[in-house]
């Protein structure tokens, strides 16, 4: 049987590296195309494999300033899930829920480390330009500042 008639849950980052939207003059048969359809069965489009791997772009949310919506995006592509209310599982929030299965994801847990760790290091990398920039100020530089009426 093909993966939509299994019904089985996929991580959206997945099934978005195998499955491209099939145009109108592709054939629709074989074991290269797969037909989404809704849960009341009705036909939505066709999907075929891709034959290349491709870069996945997702919105990159803070994980200081938009914590929610981090542990949200990084949950939707590397956990499996067939209705949006599987993302959260039993949780009251997304990151609740991902500190709950991210040592049972290998994949959720490499790529959102990495991002967290890109997030630490950019905000040391900040930090220690302002303290930087405040040492390299000299005492005299506001007084030399004229104002503008």
């Amino acid at each position: 049987k093909q993966w939509y008639q299994r019904r089985v849950a996929i991580t959206a980052g997945d099934f978005a590296s195998k499955w491209d939207k099939a145009h109108k003059n592709d054939p629709k048969r074989g074991d290269r195309f797969i037909k989404i359809v809704r849960s009341d069965k009705t036909f939505v489009k066709w999907m075929k494999a891709r034959s290349k791997e491709p870069v996945i772009y997702h919105n990159n949310y803070s994980i200081t300033e938009q914590k929610e919506e981090f542990y949200y995006s990084m949950l939707c592509l590397y956990k499996p899930w067939r209705v949006e209310s599987d993302i959260k599982g039993p949780s009251e929030t997304f990151e609740e829920e991902y500190n709950r299965v991210v040592d049972n994801l290998p994949q959720l847990k490499e790529m959102s480390s990495r991002r967290i760790n890109i997030y630490k290091a950019r905000e040391n990398m900040e930090k220690d330009a302002d303290e930087k920039i405040k040492k390299e100020k000299s005492p005299d530089c506001d007084s030399a500042l004229i104002p503008l009426l």
